[in-house]
């Protein structure tokens, strides 16, 4: 072979490595499982994500996952809540509930709302665009509504629009390993 030849396959293996470079995927994360004994419930979430316990209005709890300051990942959050079960109340008013609270936002827009199951349980999915009143940027949020028992649990995931897609991996990854503890 000449050396032309050997330059040519040298030049076809950096490009062949350039391109793979430019299409792996935009976030490589390991995921660590995060399992919650009184709560009932285990998913996985980045490893180098931070979990906070917060309260809600209603005087609840909810677990907050976000990447670390001075990162995108820092704008992106995974939340939980289990809320308690009211009488009369069902899966269809906890996602009229949440819609009505998107429906307190400037700009906001339901995009897809699907009734399916998550884990074995009833649930309902909303996508939703909304901005935060006094805020101009543009929020995304995914959220899951699941019904166990006398529970409801709120799964979502929530980043400026223009990351959403960027870490939507860590919501899709965050959903397929949740599981309901016995």
């Amino acid at each position: 072979m000449t050396k032309y030849g050997y330059k040519l396959i040298f030049a076809l293996i950096g490009l062949a490595l350039v391109l793979g470079l430019l299409t792996a995927p935009a976030v490589a994360q390991e995921f660590k499982e995060y399992v919650n004994e009184k709560l009932k419930f285990s998913t996985k979430f980045p490893d180098n994500w931070q979990s906070e316990a917060k309260k809600t209005k209603t005087g609840g709890t909810a677990l907050v996952f976000s990447g670390s300051k001075g990162t995108d990942e820092y704008y992106t959050t995974i939340n939980i809540q289990v809320v308690h079960r009211q009488p009369k109340n069902t899966l269809q008013t906890q996602a009229q509930g949440f819609a009505k609270q998107l429906a307190a936002t400037p700009k906001y827009k339901i995009l897809s709302l699907v009734e399916g199951d998550l884990s074995g349980q009833k649930a309902v999915r909303v996508v939703a665009i909304y901005q935060i009143p006094n805020g101009k940027e543009m929020f995304k949020q995914d959220q899951l509504i699941i019904e166990r028992d006398k529970y409801f649990y709120w799964l979502g995931y929530t980043a400026p629009e223009k990351l959403f897609e960027k870490y939507k991996g860590i919501m899709e990854q965050a959903v397929g390993s949740f599981q309901f503890l016995p």
